[in-house]
């Protein structure tokens, strides 16, 4: 029962959409984004102006578990993202291409090999290189047993699928 409630939770954003208020971020987009100590296929789903649903795969090759063994596992993210300076980010004409800007992100990664499920709280920021390319740098506060300070940093290459 757990188990399907969880993987509702994953797919609600594929079933919800926006509303139709204008809105500064893309209403969907497929990424590609390749980090410090992972790889990950994500789908980003805005819930409002400046809250995006962030949910997908990654194969993470780094996560301490209580041993400290370094470890390679598939998994499943989850996150909401609050992306915090767009009106900002577009008075100074700032690109606002690929949901860039800064956020908070809150969310959890399960990895299925270990069953290993993590929460985190991370702060973010993403600017755009080109047209699809951004790149990213997360800091944040995990826990798994024991704390964890995940640092991310990496780069992002988007499809949009749909855009207004």
């Amino acid at each position: 029962m757990k188990y399907s409630n969880f993987i509702f939770f994953l797919l609600i954003p594929f079933f919800g959409f926006s509303q139709e208020a204008p809105s500064l971020t893309k209403n969907l987009e497929l990424k590609l984004a390749i980090g410090q100590y992972y790889a990950n296929i994500n789908y980003e789903q805005p819930i409002s102006k400046k809250v995006i649903w962030d949910v997908g795969t990654s194969l993470n090759g780094f996560y301490l578990d209580q041993n400290e063994n370094k470890k390679t596992s598939f998994g499943l993210t989850s996150n909401l993202k609050y992306i915090y300076n767009r009106e900002r980010r577009a008075e100074k004409n700032k690109s606002l291409e690929n949901n860039a800007g800064n956020y908070i992100k809150v969310g959890a990664n399960y990895y299925i090999n270990n069953n290993v499920f993590i929460p985190n709280f991370m702060w973010g920021t993403k600017t755009n290189l080109d047209e699809n390319f951004s790149f990213f740098a997360e800091v944040g506060i995990a826990t798994n047993k024991e704390f964890l300070i995940p640092f991310n940093v990496g780069f992002v290459y988007s499809i949009p699928v749909f855009k207004k």
